[in-house]
């Protein structure tokens, strides 16, 4: 009688839930205890788990561990030893890569059908049977005659062998997909509805789409959002439950360029990454990593696993990783504004971030004022007045401004007219460095501003900061206050000209060619 060392593994590999709740075991096996505190399966059903946290015996018998065998009133057996679950959340859910285009799950053996084509052995380092479609475990050989597993170190000890299921295949979409006319997604990324109903990109091919528009999950799987995972719906291989994945905004088929250097550029949707000889390359992927063999890249959230050719995951299959291509020259004189490196603005425009699609937009005016809602600015010295909504310039006590991050920049492509914050930071002309709370330069849209002790706003030159109502305040002084003008867009007050207005406490008074000033009298004698 061949004695099982191993029992029967079902092809859908059901799983068995053991008592610390994130181990599963195959089903007719049994959930041991490890001496590391995790659980093992020992593989016999209802067996019977040793105090040495190593070995099992079948049920009935006891664990003799002088001896090293199972025994019972009529018989001894050699016991068990046991194996690791088939799904453990707490480690790295790592696949196993058969070529550059197909995976296994983890925990499974790449091995060959009869087609030529790969197929998944779900156990860890199987051997793949001679008829390519059955598998045996570790340390076996298959005997084909009598369908079995033989242990190779003791050949009266067989197990039943375990048939294959098939391959994961993750072969790239063609590059750059179409979500319209206008947008696009990464070769090998999927096009998803994000809550701000644009478009958004899935690190996935032919991924499944959530319904909160924020998340999804892989092909052949179902979107949990109660519990944030990715269950299997496929009755081929373990029913795992994996993290699901953020989505990213799409970048648009109008996309502004990459910039590498001051020379060199790459298009839109795409990531500058050296090359071995030193020169600029683009990976075909927004936001890449750039893989220390200076030849590939990984999309965003992989690593590059440079002996596998592949890029890893913590919560995902493996995939193939990227070839760069050459960047393209460009010239020295650009005419936009960049925002940041994927995103411009015309020549004196203004870059301002809309908060409500989570992308950069671009205000028709230079060095102007962006206003909180997101969607509106103002020209420069001006501020915005969100309850009417208006631009307003000329009183005493005005809001303050939010200071933005400067940009890090090499030394010789800091402008001559620019700001110097220190020799490596600097700030755009007619705006003024200011210390952040993280210890690094902002920039105040203000000329000679004064920076407020919060570290995150500033006021006008002249003016104090209340930090207590969040403005600016600017000292009363009796003998004569002037204050900057409103632009005339009402029937009230005092037209000074076509343009500029006091109220009608006020008086006009001309302080430049050009410049209009309030003076805070109704009646003003000037001197002569």
């Amino acid at each position: 009688m061949h004695f099982l060392h191993a029992a029967c593994v079902c092809v859908c590999l059901c799983l068995v839930q053991c008592a610390d709740k994130f181990s599963k075991c195959p089903d007719d096996t049994t959930c041991c205890p490890l001496g590391n505190g995790s659980y093992g399966c020992c593989p016999l059903p209802k067996a019977v788990c040793c105090s040495d946290h190593m070995h099992c015996c079948p049920e009935g018998m006891s664990c003799d561990l002088i001896h090293s065998t199972c025994n019972s009133a009529n018989e001894t057996k050699p016991w068990a030893t046991k194996i690791q679950p088939v799904f453990h959340p707490k480690t790295t859910v790592r696949s196993v890569p058969c070529n550059k285009s197909v995976v296994c799950e983890s925990g499974s053996t790449c091995c060959k059908r009869e087609d030529g084509d790969w197929a998944c052995c779900p156990l860890p380092e199987a051997v793949c049977c001679e008829d390519h479609i059955h598998c045996c475990p570790h340390n076996t050989v298959c005997d084909l005659s009598e369908g079995m597993c033989d242990d190779s170190a003791d050949p009266l000890t067989s197990v039943d062998w375990v048939e294959k299921v098939p391959a994961f295949l993750i072969v790239p979409q063609p590059l750059n997909q179409k979500c319209d006319s206008s947008t696009s997604c990464p070769d090998g990324a999927t096009c998803c509805k994000m809550v701000s109903a644009a478009w958004g990109c899935c690190p996935l091919p032919q991924a499944v789409c959530c319904e909160d528009h924020l998340h999804c999950c892989p092909n052949n799987t179902v979107c949990n959002v109660a519990a944030s995972t990715c269950d299997s719906i496929t009755d081929e291989g373990p029913h795992l439950a994996i993290p699901w994945v953020t989505k990213m905004p799409a970048p648009s088929l109008l996309a502004q360029t990459d910039q590498c250097d001051d020379t060199y550029l790459c298009p839109g949707g795409t990531t500058c990454c050296r090359q071995k000889s030193g020169a600029w390359a683009c990976c075909p992927l927004p936001q890449a990593v750039c893989c220390d063999d200076l030849q590939h890249c990984c999309p965003q959230g992989y690593t590059c696993d440079i002996a596998q050719e592949s890029c890893e995951h913590p919560s995902l299959p493996s995939m193939p990783w990227v070839n760069k291509r050459p960047a393209e020259a460009a010239s020295v004189v650009q005419h936009e504004h960049w925002c940041d490196k994927h995103t411009s603005c015309p020549r004196d425009n203004t870059c301002c971030y809309m908060t409500k699609f989570s992308k950069w937009g671009c205000c028709p005016l230079p060095q102007a004022v962006c206003c909180g809602d997101g969607d509106h600015c103002c020209p420069r010295g001006y501020t915005c007045d969100e309850k009417k909504p208006t631009c307003i310039i000329g009183h005493l006590e005005i809001p303050w401004f939010s200071k933005k991050e400067a940009k890090k920049t090499q030394g010789s492509e800091i402008a001559f007219s620019d700001v110097k914050c220190d020799p490596k930071t600097s700030c755009a002309e007619g705006s003024t460095c200011c210390r952040l709370s993280t210890g690094q330069w902002g920039c105040c849209p203000l000329l000679k501003a004064v920076c407020c002790e919060d570290h995150k706003h500033c006021c006008p030159q002249g003016y104090t900061c209340d930090l207590q109502t969040g403005t600016c305040v600017k000292p009363s002084d009796p003998r004569a206050v002037t204050h900057l003008l409103m632009h005339a867009d009402g029937p009230e007050g005092v037209v000074c000209d076509v343009t500029s207005r006091c109220s009608k406490t006020e008086t006009c008074c001309q302080i430049s060619d050009t410049e209009w000033a309030c003076c805070p009298f109704k009646q003003v004698i000037f001197p002569r």
